[in-house]
């Protein structure tokens, strides 16, 4: 435990003219000036509050103009330090109790005696986002050595930078300046210079769909095996193959067809031909010929060499 002798100066008392001892009674702005009777031994022992560095100082905004949310920042702020400013509570117990850093809380202090209430609301940096070490020569810099390939990590590339900085005896940026900066390089740039031009067609490009604009325009075959068991002739349970042929513009099932064996050539006809002709079903009007027929993806061992001739002649046997 440490004691300390704190010796104060006999001074004579000093008459105070009326208003100016009347203004400090009427303005709270007053009651943050407390005496040293009021303080304890440590706040009295505080350093004094250094005025802010001219860079750092810029012109508060009037308090009319600021936000909702800005006035609630500089109202909480107000309230930590009013225990302070108004009776005279240490600082460093405010600031213990409220969490808040003690430097902090004299920066609050200060801002307050400064320039009032609407000092104590965040004002944003004038180029927030854009390092000011940083060169966009360097930039570039980073920016190539993140698209290398193989890639680099940002360690490796914070490391680069460093080496190359010294050379030209300039200043380093930090990691975290290296990491912004390689983040904010667009995705498609990066797929491009890491995983080539057919990941980036395959991610980026837009892909052509064909849209019909009418019944009948556009119909689509495609094959899927069924996930259910059925028993086929021989008693077995197997799961079947399901044939179907879709309408584009309405997505009404124009025929289908069922079978145990692979999609083939005669399963594609079967269900074309259910697809065009009428159904004796009143309720299933969809039939008609397609004016295109569209297969995404038919192996060679489903229809072979047939031509389309062949399965023109399936469809209408």
């Amino acid at each position: 435990m440490f004691s300390y002798w704190v010796i104060y100066p006999i001074l004579r008392a000093k008459a105070i003219p009326k208003p100016i001892a009347d203004a400090r009674h009427e303005n709270p702005r007053f009651l943050a000036h407390a005496c040293g009777a009021m303080m304890s031994n440590t706040e009295a022992h505080l350093p004094r509050l250094d005025p802010l560095p001219r860079s750092a100082q810029t012109e508060p905004p009037l308090l009319s103009t600021l936000s909702e949310t800005a006035r609630r920042h500089a109202m909480a702020r107000f309230q930590i330090i009013q225990p302070f400013l108004e009776r005279g509570i240490p600082l460093p117990d405010v600031a213990q109790h409220h969490g808040v850093a003690l430097r902090t809380a004299r920066r609050w202090v200060q801002r307050y005696r400064t320039g009032g209430l609407v000092a104590l609301s965040r004002t944003r940096r004038v180029g927030r986002g854009t390092p000011h070490s940083v060169t966009p020569g360097l930039v570039q810099t980073i920016e190539a050595l993140a698209l290398q390939t193989p890639p680099l990590s940002v360690a490796a590339i914070h490391r680069h930078v460093v080496t190359l900085t010294a050379a030209q005896g300039s200043h380093a940026p930090c990691y975290r300046t290296v990491y912004n900066i390689i983040g904010r390089i667009a995705p498609a740039l990066r797929t491009l210079a890491h995983h080539g031009s057919q990941a980036y067609r395959e991610t980026y490009d837009l892909l052509y769909r064909r849209e019909a604009d009418a019944p009948n325009a556009i119909w689509q075959a495609d094959h899927t095996l069924v996930d259910i068991l059925l028993t086929d002739e021989r008693g077995q349970a197997k799961k079947p193959w399901l044939t179907v042929i879709l309408d584009d513009y309405s997505r009404a099932v124009a025929g289908y067809m069922v079978a145990f064996e692979a999609p083939s050539a005669l399963h594609t006809a079967l269900a074309l031909r259910q697809a065009i002709w009428r159904k004796p079903e009143p309720t299933w009007q969809v039939c008609g010929i397609p004016g295109i027929l569209y297969m995404e993806y038919v192996p060679r061992h489903i229809f072979g060499d047939m031509c389309p001739s062949t399965l023109c002649g399936l469809v209408a046997a």
